[in-house]
């Protein structure tokens, strides 16, 4: 261990070296200098967590979060395989804000952090909720308060750097006590929330959470904050949900409070943050994660440095220093895929450099993956989703005819290239391919739907319904697929099943605005318009104010003759959507949308999208827009055309293909009463 330390501090001069060592045996102990400042890295499209390379036992880099919100470090299932980690089931559970699970638990002999080393690191091991991936990077773990608590830290976020300190960090004199039990830094402060003319100012204490996005409140103890709330549903993810949990299932009844001012750490920030409320009502059934304190994250820090003495007991928050870009991780990570050589990891490259934009690379690389006697299927399939949303139809078609239907199956391609033959008229072949899918591949969800898309082409609605049973058994979620058997049953003529269906999708996803437009649809008479009409009224009631899918909100109110709540959604969902569109064709797009909703300034809705088509024809967004546009002219031959195109694009996208599917058989039954 002396011999280490002292190559260790030869090595590392620079950064002013002192060994040190703290923990007694059996515990974390860390060893390195002084302190350190290290460069950490960010996704830019979220850009609210901060991530560091962590060397592990085996000498290599692995992708970590810097989450004061986890009491204890955690670990992928996939990184304990490769160690070799010993792990054993622990008594108690893990709490999270989406419930809570059980753990098993190892120990790291060694966590690299910059020149740092931690020695014997609790960790607990492929927790439900843990995320697995920053865009396309693995996420190896997250470091928690056991390996914090070792340091000092400083994150400065503007600056896009962190500090970390064996006791050589002093903090300002604003710095205010902060309440540590070895598991869960808690930080007193004061919000101020405002609704309408009620102005409300209180204190709270929260707990120190790098992990999380913005800030949030928990219990009862909130009492005083009713006046400025408003109540609503959402999703609540995090540590808890089990893998593979629906969305759906983690809604929370919460109350959202427009908070104008905060203080904590001794700064006052003076910014709008709109704070989640959660468990205001602690016998409601949704309350997963009751006693929590609540959060205090990104949204109140981003604009500064956050310091914490765990040593201390001390938080402050301080003016930034000099601000620089943050480093993507994709960035990172592609300096790791080029030490690698395996044809996969050849193509997760290729991937990456899409990621971040450097086609002439991407393009190169992948080429070669494709091309000769052996190429590997996954590159080929890569290739031909860049040529079809590219607009190479025919291109992607002549790439994934090379591939037998066992290689589409496992590249996850096979519901792709039926769509793709359907759509295309070639039912018979559609029907076919999924056919032996179901044989060669039995167990595997896609086969199954792509089998009952292409029955349902080919007019077979009872055998579509039977493979969609079976893929909703292999799901082993009742409430799978819902939206395509809702169509199903429209198709079929079984509008009591259509009903139910659409129904029980938009009980469990509010704001699922495609669901709400179609079950709109299905008003035939004053009877149902009225079950229907209830139905959303009790829905949007769930929302937030000012949230959900107001375009699609206003096409089903519209739908069903209420003209002035139509347009009032129009207006405020061109407000929010159309007003931040990145390109004017987005918006163009965006405005046409809307109006072809509600079938209103049609000629213009029409200018607009025909403009963008000009300079983006093959673009299913807009396609999808285009065939709206002229439903809502009474055009429907071209709209089904526009439809079949847009979900040509995007053959797995379930919302076109049912577009397609209905303007299909609107023309259908427009012939055939003419």
């Amino acid at each position: 261990m002396l011999s280490r330390l002292l190559l260790f501090c030869l090595l590392s001069t620079t950064l002013g070296c002192q060994a040190h060592l703290r923990g007694r045996q059996g515990q974390t102990a860390v060893a390195g200098p002084e302190s350190a400042t290290l460069p950490f890295f960010r996704d830019p499209r979220v850009n609210d967590k901060v991530f560091l390379s962590v060397r592990l036992e085996d000498g290599k880099d692995y992708l970590f979060l810097v989450d004061t919100g986890s009491s204890v470090t955690v670990i992928s299932r996939e990184v304990s395989d490769t160690l070799d980690i010993k792990t054993e089931l622990r008594s108690g559970r893990l709490v999270g804000l989406s419930g809570s699970v059980p753990w098993r638990a190892g120990v790291l002999e060694s966590v690299g952090i910059g020149p740092f080393t931690l020695h014997n690191v609790e960790v607990a091991v492929d927790v439900p909720g843990m995320p697995t991936r920053v865009g396309l990077v693995p996420l190896a773990g997250i470091l928690g308060n056991n390996a914090l608590a070792q340091f000092q830290l400083a994150i400065d976020y503007p600056g896009n750097t962190i500090d970390l300190a064996l006791g050589a960090m002093v903090l300002p004199n604003s710095a205010t006590a902060m309440f540590f039990d070895g598991q869960h830094p808690l930080v007193r402060g004061t919000i101020q929330a405002n609704r309408g003319e009620t102005i409300v100012r209180q204190p709270v204490v929260l707990e120190i959470d790098t992990g999380s996005r913005g800030l949030m409140v928990s219990g009862r103890s909130q009492a005083g904050l009713e006046a400025v709330a408003e109540e609503g549903d959402e999703p609540i993810l995090g540590i808890g949900a089990a893998d593979g949990t629906p969305t759906r299932n983690l809604i929370q009844s919460t109350r959202r409070i427009s908070v104008q001012e905060t203080s904590f750490g001794g700064a006052v920030i003076s910014r709008p943050i709109t704070a989640t409320w959660l468990n205001f009502n602690t016998k409601t059934s949704s309350a997963k994660n009751v006693g929590m304190p609540g959060l205090v994250g990104y949204e109140v820090f981003k604009t500064h440095k956050l310091m914490l003495d765990y040593i201390g007991r001390k938080m402050a928050l301080v003016p930034s220093g000099t601000p620089q870009a943050a480093t993507d991780v994709h960035r990172w990570y592609l300096r790791q895929l080029q030490r690698r050589r395996k044809p996969q990891d050849r193509l997760t490259t290729v991937k990456v450099e899409l990621w971040l934009g450097e086609m002439a690379n991407a393009k190169k690389h992948l080429a070669r993956l494709v091309r000769g006697p052996h190429p590997l299927p996954a590159a080929v399939v890569l290739q031909a989703r860049i040529d079809r949303d590219s607009g190479s139809l025919e291109k992607a078609r002549a790439l994934l005819e090379s591939l037998t239907v066992r290689q589409l199956a496992e590249e996850g391609e096979l519901l792709a290239w039926v769509n793709t033959l359907w759509l295309s008229g070639e039912i018979a072949h559609a029907v076919e391919v999924a056919q032996t899918a179901t044989v060669l591949v039995p167990d595997d969800t896609a086969s199954w739907v792509a089998f009952a898309d292409a029955l349902r082409a080919a007019g077979r609605p009872v055998e579509a319904r039977s493979a969609l049973s079976e893929a909703t058994q292999i799901m082993g979620n009742p409430d799978a697929f819902l939206l395509r058997r809702a169509w199903l049953a429209v198709e079929e003529g079984d509008s009591h099943g259509a009903l139910t269906h659409f129904r029980r999708l938009i009980e469990l996803e509010p704001a699922d605005g495609i669901a709400q437009w179609l079950y709109a649809m299905q008003a035939g008479n004053d009877r149902r318009s009225e079950l229907i009409r209830q139905d959303l009224e009790r829905v949007h009631k769930r929302l937030h104010s000012g949230e959900g899918p107001l375009d699609f909100m206003a096409a089903a109110w519209s739908v069903l003759g209420e003209k002035d709540r139509a347009e009032r959604y129009m207006s405020e969902g061109k407000a929010r959507d159309c007003g931040r569109a990145p390109t004017p064709a987005n918006q163009d797009n965006c405005e046409a949308w809307y109006q072809a909703l509600i079938g209103k300034d049609l000629d213009d809705a029409r200018q607009r999208i025909e403009r963008v088509i000009t300079t983006q024809p093959d673009k299913a967004e807009f396609l999808d827009t285009l065939a709206v546009v002229l439903e809502a002219q009474g055009e429907y031959g071209a709209a089904r055309d526009a439809a079949v195109r847009a979900a040509s694009h995007a053959p797995t996208d379930t919302y076109l293909l049912v577009q397609a599917a209905r303007l299909q058989a609107k023309v259908r039954d427009t012939e055939n009463s003419e």
